[in-house]
This record gives structure tokens, sequence and C-alpha cells, in this order.
């Protein structure tokens, strides 16, 4: 078994594989633009910035 004792030549940089096919792909992913607020959750939090305007907190005077 002479050809097992020998070192194996380097390559410089050793490329790690991933184990999953998926993960180089999905590693290269890039997130796109969010969309608009639906129009519940729009009206929630035009409510919400109204209601902080109008409310004032009590004075201690």
């Amino acid at each position: 078994m002479p050809q097992f004792t020998s070192p194996r030549p380097s390559t410089g940089t050793a490329l790690r594989k991933p184990r999953n096919p998926w993960v180089a792909p999905s590693q290269m992913r890039k997130a796109g633009a969010h969309r608009a607020a639906h129009a519940r959750q729009a009206a929630r939090i035009e409510l919400a910035q109204t209601l902080r305007e109008l409310w004032s907190p009590p004075r201690h005077d």
C-alpha cells in the first residue's frame, strides 16, 4: 500500500464543499424590496400616529 503513505499534494486554497446542494445558491440570494403595508395595517399605524399627536401627558404643576 505505498500509494497511501505519501502525503497528498496541496492545491493552494482548499474550497469547502457544502453538504447540502441548496446551501450555496441560498447564500448568494439577495433580499428583495419590501412591499407597502396592507390597508388595515396602514390604517392602524395612521390612527396610532394621530392619537400620539393629539394626546398630551398630564401636567404636574
